[in-house]
């Protein structure tokens, strides 16, 4: 209904990116292959719903999450775009063929070119749907992908040992530090990797959204051993500019973010999503200053100690 989607935002374009869907939405009514509320919650790595706590995907839930989407009514007016109505014609059309038993070759490359084709084969192979040859033949080639996007989604196909050894919720720092980073891949992680959420809170040499302080001498002020401290607990030493603010409301809502003017007329927060939330002082319920970071905890969580390594020594080499 239109009063949910006010409240929240769920049909709304999603905040941190598409991963390559076509009019992708957090929720897309009628069109699971454009959801990216599912896609999040059917893969691993990073941009994996929800982030705390979960390491291993529910299939089933999954499938519940699918059917509902899929049965949602378009508001009126709601349509795909042309060219995305012809890509997921495409993709229901060769998902049909691998149904057959003995597909082309190219079909697998046509469905596993996006994130959208993949999400649908995935649904596929959770239900059994597919002949058991063409189901080991779907997993293999998912699960090698160059794109790390749909790769992501078929990792939990795969043995454990077999899986991407991410550093996860406990690590020893040296497993990171021992290393030798690469600047120049930590650039690509920190700007253009799906998942990560850097640029959206932090500004380098211009680029990025100045949510967070701007990083671009950080090398300067920390070692990669601090930079790294930072990474883990955001919320150990917190610049009295940056600290998190909670908003109470006589309303019965409660709004975090920076605190970016308070008179006697209102209070203006920033939030995560860089969105200026003013509320008029008459409606303060409550102010208070957090011990907290607007910084998500276990940012490095999804990554590969090299990963996590390069990223270091991209922050470090900007000075």
């Amino acid at each position: 209904s239109s009063d949910l989607d006010e409240k929240t935002f769920l049909f709304d374009n999603p905040l941190h990116g598409t991963f390559g869907m076509p009019d992708g939405k957090v929720v897309a009514r009628g069109e699971p292959a454009r959801s990216v509320l599912l896609y999040r919650i059917s893969k691993l790595g990073r941009g994996r719903m929800p982030h705390l706590g979960s390491s291993v995907v529910d299939a089933r839930a999954s499938e519940v999450f699918f059917d509902w989407i899929a049965g949602l009514a378009p508001m009126a007016g709601e349509a795909n775009s042309d060219e995305a109505a012809k890509r997921l014609a495409a993709d229901r059309q060769d998902l049909e063929k691998l149904r057959t038993g003995k597909p082309d070759p190219a079909v697998f490359d046509r469905l596993l070119a996006g994130v959208d084709g993949a999400l649908l084969l995935v649904n596929d192979l959770t239900r059994n749907r597919l002949p058991k040859e063409v189901a080991a033949e779907s997993i293999r080639r998912g699960a090698t992908h160059a794109d790390a996007p749909v790769r992501d989604l078929f990792e939990q196909f795969l043995p454990e040992e077999e899986r991407i050894p991410r550093l996860g919720t406990s690590f020893n720092p040296q497993e990171i530090l021992g290393r030798s980073g690469d600047a120049a891949r930590g650039e690509t992680l920190f700007f253009a990797a799906a998942g990560m959420q850097c640029k959206n809170c932090h500004v380098i040499k211009g680029r990025g959204t100045a949510v967070g302080p701007d990083l671009t001498a950080i090398g300067k002020k920390l070692t990669r051993e601090q930079i790294l401290e930072n990474l883990v607990e955001p919320s150990k030493l917190i610049d009295e500019k940056f600290k998190t603010w909670l908003v109470a409301t006589t309303e019965g809502r409660v709004h975090t973010g920076i605190l970016v003017e308070k008179t006697p007329e209102h209070v203006v927060l920033r939030d995560a999503q860089n969105q200026l939330i003013k509320i008029p002082t008459g409606n303060v319920e409550a102010l208070n200053a957090q011990n907290v970071s607007l910084m998500p905890t276990m940012l490095l969580r999804d990554l590969t100690a090299q990963q996590a390594s390069d990223l270091i020594e991209y922050l470090y080499s900007l000075k």
